[in-house]
């Protein structure tokens, strides 16, 4: 079966049962064919403006399935997520070196009110600028059989407004486990509570690790972070699960534009942050010990729900 094919067509459900069609502000930048053009039916839309040059956002929760000669039966979802009650941002990129840990810090110490920062790569700490945890983590609560509510006891603060949860003991060099779905949910569902009874916003340092598809498809956004680099776009055209926005960081002589990875991975660019090498000298002297974030680190965050 050949890839190519018409645009997307996206669908709205409203109102329970009675489906309409959802106009995109810029539709042109949602076009174009190849592997990475997707279908499917899409539960939950919503749209909200884009920052400084009001382009339409659009925020889809959903499963998505790679356009292939024999569609996958849908895989039921393990429980219905209030979408209206969470702010869950999962960011992770498919090469290393793309700045997924810069991005996630940075959204988490901009984001106003709580955060609740999930390090799964390992590097938050070292990226803030503050002493590894001496004690388990995420990583190793996942590998073991510890009740959910332990989880509060690895939580460490960072400021007064946001909090780490470490991913692992120093000691160890663990990766997250994928074969326990089970663990994995009941993380989501720990991250889930987390966010309801704070009012807050959880964004997780997932890296280039790989996860449960479950997980993935539950977290309602799903950041992916990016240079406009031919090789990534490539890698990420045969992501499981699609990402619904992208953070491009900019470099100076790049052939490719915003417009181009938005075409490529099939999600828009939702914040666009500069190469700067006061990013990088700040990074490694600590993000929280070197006074104010860079300007071209902390404007692109501003306004942007995490």
């Amino acid at each position: 079966m050949n890839p190519t094919a018409a645009p997307v067509d996206w669908l709205a459900e409203v109102d329970g049962n009675r489906t309409r069609r959802m106009g995109i502000a810029h539709p042109d930048r949602f076009e174009g064919g190849g592997a990475h053009q997707v279908l499917g039916h899409l539960p939950v839309v919503r749209s909200h403006p884009n920052g400084c040059d009001g382009t339409v956002v659009v925020d889809v929760e959903r499963r998505y399935v790679h356009l292939t000669d024999s569609l996958p039966s849908p895989r039921p979802a393990r429980r219905p997520v209030p979408l209206g009650g969470i702010m869950i941002t999962l960011c992770h990129a498919v090469k290393g070196g793309s700045g997924t840990t810069v991005v996630a810090c940075a959204s988490a110490i901009n984001t106003p009110g709580p955060a609740l920062l999930v390090d799964l790569a390992g590097d938050v700490p070292s990226a803030l600028g503050i002493d590894q945890p001496g004690r388990p983590g995420v990583v190793d609560w996942l590998a073991s059989d510890a009740p959910p509510a332990h989880l509060d006891d690895l939580l460490v603060e960072v400021t007064p407004h946001c909090t780490l949860l470490p991913a692992h003991d120093p000691a160890t060099a663990a990766t997250p486990p994928i074969d326990r779905v089970d663990r994995w949910d009941d993380l989501f569902d720990f991250l889930t509570e987390w966010s309801h009874h704070t009012g807050g916003s959880v964004v997780i340092d997932a890296g280039t690790n790989d996860f449960p598809v479950s997980f993935s498809e539950q977290c309602p956004h799903r950041w992916l972070v990016t240079r406009a680099c031919y090789l990534s776009l490539r890698r990420a055209v045969h992501l499981t699960v699609r990402p619904t926005g992208v953070v491009l960081v900019k470099e100076p002589g790049r052939s490719l534009k915003a417009r181009d990875v938005e075409t490529s991975v099939g999600a828009p660019v939702v914040v666009t942050v500069e190469w700067d090498i006061r990013i990088a000298r700040q990074v490694d002297t600590g993000l929280l010990l070197g006074g104010r974030l860079p300007r071209s680190l902390h404007r692109p965050f501003v306004g942007v729900a995490a």
